[in-house]
């Protein structure tokens, strides 16, 4: 809801949105799509879940690696992005070579509640509350590829997010979830950058 209420706050931009499994599907067609906003959220394949659930699965990575290769921008956002892909090659591979970041370890220890980037100062939801979950231990990131460049940055200093503007295509990938932005008005004004980017 807060990001497709950030886009159409945007003005000039129409979306749909899926289901994860819809989104592995062979079957979704993602030609007619400028972009690809995923909403990765608080997902990890942590060992106390009860089924797995990797923020990236073969699947989601075909489709977004197909999706960027023919062009299409992508928007990542997700506390565990990069911790969650470390372990096997093959997912630090995607996260580096399509995403354009690597992990750079949690920012879990930064004190602080607010992010810098886009040239705004934000705050983000680090403890739960009745309204809203947290990023109590967001992915600190940083540029993978000499082109990409660190985007984003928690109130310590690291890295919360990576830029690429590549001739290939573009991409932003963001260290916490954009929904944990705390005010509508900052996600709204960060969504509009975002889409012009």
């Amino acid at each position: 809801f807060a990001h497709g209420r950030s886009i159409a706050a945007a003005g000039n931009y129409s979306f749909c949105s899926v289901s994860r499994e819809v989104f592995e599907s062979e079957e979704l067609a993602l030609s007619p799509y400028a972009a690809i906003d995923y909403i990765a959220g608080l997902q990890a394949d942590m060992p106390h879940n009860l089924r797995p659930y990797k923020t990236f699965t073969p699947a989601v990575q075909r489709q977004l690696g197909r999706f960027a290769k023919q062009g299409g921008a992508l928007l990542v956002s997700g506390s565990y992005i990069g911790s969650d892909n470390v372990v096997s090659p093959a997912d630090r591979d995607f996260v580096e070579q399509v995403l354009k970041c690597r992990f750079d370890g949690s920012a879990r220890t930064d004190t602080t509640d607010y992010v810098s980037g886009l040239n705004l100062q934000f705050l983000i939801y680090r403890q739960p509350g009745p309204a809203h979950y947290a990023a109590h231990a967001p992915d600190a990131l940083q540029p993978a590829v000499p082109q990409a460049f660190s985007a984003f940055a928690y109130g310590q200093g690291q890295g919360a997010g990576v830029a690429y503007p590549g001739a290939d295509y573009r991409a932003v990938v963001m260290g916490f979830p954009f929904e944990c932005i705390c005010e509508s008005w900052v996600r709204d004004k960060a969504m509009k950058v975002l889409l012009k980017f």
